[in-house]
């Protein structure tokens, strides 16, 4: 993890979302599950009850951009490091005032563009990293959990995991 600082804060709001998504009575059967232990691989899964199926997901929390469910970027970027991992399908991202999440799908990631990015870090260096990025990505402020839950629905229901699934 290049922003040791974060870490606690990235690990409550995810249980935050994890709570408020799990508690959403509109399709009981997708719940999220954040991972117990520290992996390095990914952040959790969603998981579809009945049929087993499951997504993968990396979670981070945008500090800049991103604000009062309110996204300032046309594309959505995801380091090249983890839309290569195969246990990550989507990427969640929340606003900095935790109250709307971005999300996209790593299969879109890959089919974008790619380039080197210099990035925030805790140290006195700057990370410099392959990005992706795509402009296939839907913003949902937790009042929408039941949209996004939809999504998700339509994902599992037609295994569409790309932006199709936005529809």
């Amino acid at each position: 993890m290049q922003r040791p600082s974060q870490y606690k804060r990235h690990n409550m709001s995810l249980d935050n979302f994890a709570k408020i998504f799990n508690n959403e009575p509109y399709y009981p059967n997708i719940i999220i599950k954040p991972i117990e232990e520290e992996t390095y691989r990914d952040d959790g899964l969603i998981y579809e009850v009945n049929t087993q199926k499951s997504i993968g997901f990396d979670w981070e929390i945008r500090d800049r951009y991103f604000s009062n469910g309110n996204f300032y970027l046309p594309t959505l970027r995801q380091f090249e490091r983890k839309v290569i991992k195969p246990e990550i399908d989507l990427s969640i991202q929340c606003d900095s005032t935790e109250t709307a999440i971005v999300v996209a799908w790593h299969e879109d990631f890959k089919s974008g563009n790619s380039f080197v990015q210099e990035s925030k870090t805790d140290y006195i260096y700057k990370e410099t990293a392959i990005v992706r990025e795509t402009s296939y990505f839907r913003v949902y402020t937790y009042e929408q959990v039941v949209e996004f839950k939809a999504m998700l629905h339509q994902a599992f229901t037609n295994n569409q995991y790309n932006h199709n699934s936005f529809k």
